[in-house]
C-alpha cells in the first residue's frame, strides 16, 4: 500500500514529517440544493531536507462542475509554505522539488460539484454543514443566503428570509 494511503501516525513514523492539520477543506463542496462533497486539507511539516514529488488529478485547475444549477466544487492545490513570505504554489504534477527542514506543504483536495439551486437548500441543512465544519459562516451567507448567528451557531431566520427575498 502506498504511504499516502496510510494514516497520519504511520506516515509520521515512516517519514521525517509532522502533520499540523488533517481535516476538511472548508467551503470546498460545490453549493447546491445537494452540496458537493467536501475535500480534504493536509498541512505537513518537513523535519528534514527532502526531494518532493507531487501528483494530482486534473481537478486542481478545473474543479468538478455542478449540475442542474449547482455550482462547481473548489479546486485543489499544492502550496509550499502557505502564508509565509516564501509561499509558492506548485503545479499539479512536478518531481524533484527540494524542500528544507521546516518547510510546510499544504495539500488541498478539491471538493465535488453541487446539484440543484443553492438557494433551495434547507437552511437547517446549511446550519448542520456549518456545525460540522464543512461550510463556514461566511460561506453560508455567500453561497446559500443563510445567515448564521456566530454566537449561537443557529440560523438567524429573520435575516435569512430577508436575504433570500433579495
Amino acid at each position: 500500500m502506498p504511504a499516502w494511503y496510510a494514516n497520519v501516525e504511520l506516515q509520521e513514523w515512516d517519514y521525517p514529517v509532522r502533520y499540523l492539520r488533517h481535516g476538511f477543506f472548508v467551503d470546498s463542496g460545490g453549493p447546491g440544493k445537494w452540496r458537493g462533497g467536501c475535500g480534504v486539507m493536509k498541512e505537513i511539516e518537513f523535519l528534514a531536507d527532502a526531494d518532493l514529488t507531487v501528483r494530482s488529478s486534473g481537478r486542481h485547475d478545473l474543479p468538478p462542475p455542478g449540475l442542474a444549477g449547482g455550482e462547481s466544487g473548489r479546486g485543489g492545490a499544492w502550496i509550499l509554505n502557505r502564508g509565509r513570505e516564501d509561499e509558492r504554489r506548485l503545479p499539479a504534477k512536478q518531481t524533484n522539488i527540494r524542500v528544507r527542514a521546516g518547510d510546510c506543504l499544504t495539500a488541498m483536495v478539491s471538493g465535488g460539484g453541487g446539484y440543484g439551486d443553492p438557494l433551495t437548500r434547507d437552511p437547517a441543512r446549511v446550519e448542520q454543514d456549518v456545525r460540522a465544519g464543512v461550510v463556514s459562516i461566511d460561506g453560508a451567507r455567500r453561497d446559500y443566503s443563510v445567515v448564521i448567528d456566530p454566537s449561537t451557531g443557529s440560523v438567524d431566520t429573520g435575516a435569512t428570509v430577508l436575504l433570500r427575498a433579495g
